[in-house]
């Protein structure tokens, strides 16, 4: 699955939006003013939280994360068994959690079951 070039596009014409230097603070202005100022933060704020959301969205990390595995994997199999030896930490690191994830899931599930069955 691939990211649509016009998400990119509007993740980053978002972001910069954001990124403009912040207004100057003026003790003279008016309250109409100061309250257009907070209305145009409040939308940048949601520009940039609706950015975010899409950027982090978990299909959105799975795609990409299979996307970059499926590139790891071209090439030929010493390149493939190197890139493994040079990431071996981060790779048991990552099966550990995983691991460690279901078996936490696994044992909540059966102490579920044997809660229910008790009562």
């Amino acid at each position: 699955m691939m990211v649509a070039q016009s998400e990119i596009v509007e993740d980053v014409t978002a972001l910069v939006q954001v990124a403009r230097e912040p207004l100057p603070y003026d003790a003279n202005k008016a309250p109409e003013e100061i309250e257009d100022d907070i209305l145009r933060t409040r939308r940048h704020l949601s520009v940039t939280i609706e950015a975010l959301e899409r950027r982090l969205a978990p299909r959105r990390l799975i795609a990409r994360s299979t996307e970059t595995f499926l590139n790891a994997l071209e090439g030929d199999t010493e390149q493939l068994a190197a890139r493994l030896r040079e990431n071996a930490v981060p790779l048991l690191l990552i099966v550990a959690g995983a691991a460690w994830l279901l078996l936490q899931r696994h044992s909540e599930a059966a102490r579920a079951r044997r809660e229910e069955q008790a009562r």
